[in-house]
């Protein structure tokens, strides 16, 4: 039996490489590929959403599994995007404070409501009507969760205080293998 324990904890392993923080985050000019901001300028395209990306105090690297968690990320975006209203705003803001570092996405919709802050990340979760579309199967929140999770990191729900829609944080240690 522990032999079958190890091997499910070896299969659970992420194979976390160093990411250079210039690789995902900054602008086209310095890396070539600002993957995040052009993903969410194209998404947010056709509701003609202001989108902003704020960068504090950013680590120079840190160690996750780049495909995965540019999933996460994006998943939270998605989300951010599809429950903002026309013309209105999505932010990710990026700031490293101390040994962890969060990532935060903001949108200008109606926020989430008092049940979705506790389930809105459980599989297939649909419960609130005002942020349902047609397109949506409950997973985005759930998959970017348990990807998180998977990088011992946190993914966090709450209404932004100044704009009254969504705020999703995501937060990872920073660790270091220079």
């Amino acid at each position: 039996m522990d032999m079958l324990r190890l091997l499910k904890a070896e299969c659970l392993k992420t194979k976390r490489t160093k990411l250079l923080l210039t690789h995902l985050l900054v602008p086209i000019a310095i890396s070539g590929l600002f993957l995040v901001e052009q993903q969410m300028k194209a998404l947010s395209l056709e509701k003609n959403l202001e989108v902003s990306v704020e960068m504090v105090r950013l680590p120079t690297s840190i160690m996750i599994e780049e495909e995965l968690f540019y999933r996460a990320l994006l998943n939270v975006i998605v989300n951010a995007v599809e429950h903002t209203p026309n013309n209105g705003k999505v932010t990710l803001s990026v700031e490293g404070k101390g040994d962890v570092i969060h990532f935060t996405v903001k949108d200008s919709g109606t926020g989430f409501s008092a049940k979705d802050l506790k389930q809105a990340t459980k599989q297939f979760y649909r419960e609130d009507q005002s942020r349902n579309t047609t397109n949506h199967h409950g997973m985005g929140l759930y998959i970017a969760e348990s990807i998180i999770k998977k990088h011992d990191g946190v993914l966090t729900l709450a209404n932004d205080s100044i704009t009254g829609g969504g705020k999703v944080t995501v937060t990872l240690l920073v660790i270091s293998m220079e």
